[in-house]
C-alpha cells in the first residue's frame, strides 16, 4: 500500500441515522486544537502496556492487513507496520484527523492508506479486506453499538481478529470527566467489561480476551477548551499522580488492572458469523 490522499467518494451519512453522539464538526474542532501525538515511544509506560497487549495477539501478522477504524492522528498505524510487518490502512471522516494520520505515517517512512470516509457510507471496496480490525475510543460514541460493530465487521475476512479499546468510564476517570466536561461525557455510551463483551457477541464475535486495561492514566479525561485555571491545576495534579504510579509499577513489576482505576477496557475477538 502507498500513502494516498483522502478518498472522498463516499458521502457522510446523516449522523441522526447512526446515533452518532459526537458530530463530525466536534471531531474537526478537536483535532484542530489538539496537539498532535508523536510516534510510539517504547519508554512510555502506557505505550509499553499497549505493546504487551498487541504482542499477545499479533504474532505472525507480517504481510497481513490491519485496518484501523477511526484512525485520526493514529500513532498505531506506523507501529503496527514497524513492529509486526502489517500492511496498514485507516479510515476516518475528519479531514484534519486524516491529515495528521498521514503525517505520522510519512514521518515514520511507513506505506499505508488513510481514507477520508464515513463508516456508514458504502465502502464496498473495503469489504472482506482486513485480517485485523482495530479501533480505539470509537464504538462508544454510537447509540447502536452493536450495529456499529456489525458495520465494521463487513471489512473483515472470515476468521479475522477484532481488537477494540474503549475508555473505562465506569471507573474514576468517568466520574472526573462527568464533573469537568459533562458535554463530552454525554458523547459516550458508558460500557463496562460485561457490556463490551456482550455487544461484540451480539455482533457475531467470539471472545479471545477481554479485560480492564492499563493501570492508571489521566489522558482519558478531556478538559474543556479554553481550560479554566482550576481545571489546569487539577490536570497537572492528575498527571503527577499518574507518572508517580507509573514509576512504582515499573519498579515493582506489578501492573494492576481494575474496574475502578484502569483507564481502558480492551476486547479481542474472532469473526465467527461466516
Amino acid at each position: 500500500m502507498k500513502n494516498t490522499s483522502p478518498v472522498d467518494t463516499n458521502p457522510a451519512s446523516p449522523e441522526g441515522e447512526t446515533g452518532n453522539l459526537a458530530s463530525q464538526a466536534f471531531w474537526e474542532r478537536n483535532w484542530t486544537i489538539k496537539k498532535r501525538s508523536g510516534q510510539y515511544n517504547p519508554r512510555n509506560y502506557s505505550h509499553q502496556r499497549y505493546d504487551a497487549f498487541f504482542r499477545r495477539h499479533l504474532q505472525g501478522a507480517a504481510g497481513r492487513t490491519m485496518l484501523e477504524v477511526g484512525c485520526a492522528q493514529s500513532s498505531w498505524l506506523p507501529y503496527f507496520h514497524l513492529t509486526f510487518g502489517c500492511r496498514v490502512a485507516g479510515i476516518d471522516y475528519s479531514p484534519t484527523g486524516c491529515r495528521m494520520a498521514r503525517q505520522l505515517l510519512d514521518e515514520a517512512g511507513v506505506p499505508g492508506d488513510v481514507l477520508e470516509r464515513d463508516l456508514f457510507a458504502d465502502n464496498s471496496d473495503l469489504e472482506g479486506t482486513a485480517d485485523f480490525l482495530y479501533s480505539h475510543g470509537f464504538i462508544e460514541h454510537f447509540e447502536d453499538t452493536v450495529g456499529t460493530l456489525i458495520r465494521m465487521q463487513r471489512f473483515m475476512k472470515p476468521g479475522g481478529t477484532i481488537l477494540t479499546v474503549v475508555p473505562n468510564f465506569v471507573g474514576w476517570s468517568g466520574r472526573v470527566l462527568r464533573a469537568v466536561n459533562p458535554e463530552v461525557y454525554r458523547m459516550h455510551i458508558i460500557l463496562d467489561l460485561q457490556d463490551l463483551e456482550r455487544v461484540h457477541r451480539d455482533a457475531g464475535f467470539t471472545t479471545v480476551e477481554a479485560g480492564y486495561f492499563g493501570s492508571i492514566a489521566s489522558e482519558v479525561v478531556k478538559y474543556p477548551v479554553p481550560t479554566p485555571f482550576r481545571l489546569r491545576v487539577l490536570r497537572k495534579i492528575l498527571k503527577k499522580i499518574t507518572k508517580t504510579c507509573w514509576l512504582l509499577f515499573r519498579a515493582t513489576g506489578h501492573h494492576p488492572e481494575t474496574r475502578r482505576f484502569s483507564p481502558y477496557i480492551a476486547y479481542v475477538g474472532i469473526r465467527t458469523d461466516s
